[in-house]
């Protein structure tokens, strides 16, 4: 479903993502949609009405997305082994950890584009300020 309208009122998307079921993130980078599926990571450039698998992806099944607001075509996956970027919209993944932590829930600071935030299925935050070089571990 999307909204024009700040959420009053949704519309169904003409086709839903193959694959979808389980888990599913959902980014929104410039104009494409991208949505995570048991197939994997999936985009659409027109509004839905079409899905294609990325080029690449990430390792483990990605769990939720987040799309860097200051850097379009870039994109964060939460995954069963940890995070990773993508870039150029999915075209080449690089695995940031924390190597082999399930994450439930990726961000990426709208001011900040190198500050990563990620929850754990255990519910530890974790914090990057590099861009996901590096992490400050959960206490």
């Amino acid at each position: 479903f999307g909204s024009e309208d700040g959420g009053s009122t949704w519309t169904a998307t003409p086709t839903q993502p193959p694959g979808l079921g389980g888990h599913a993130g959902l980014a929104v980078d410039g104009d494409t949609l991208y949505t995570t599926t048991q197939a994997g990571i999936v985009a659409s450039s027109d509004r839905g009405a079409t899905w294609e698998a990325l080029p690449a992806q990430p390792a483990g099944m990605a769990i939720v997305l987040a799309a860097s607001a200051a850097s379009q075509g870039t994109l964060y996956a939460g995954t069963t082994m940890g995070l990773a970027r993508g870039t150029d919209g999915g075209a080449a993944w690089d695995a940031l950890g924390p190597a082999g932590v399930p994450l439930l829930a990726v961000a990426v600071a709208p001011s900040d584009p190198d500050r990563v935030l990620a929850i754990d299925d255990g519910g530890a935050v974790y914090r990057s300020d590099d861009g996901g070089a590096t992490w400050v571990e959960p206490r």
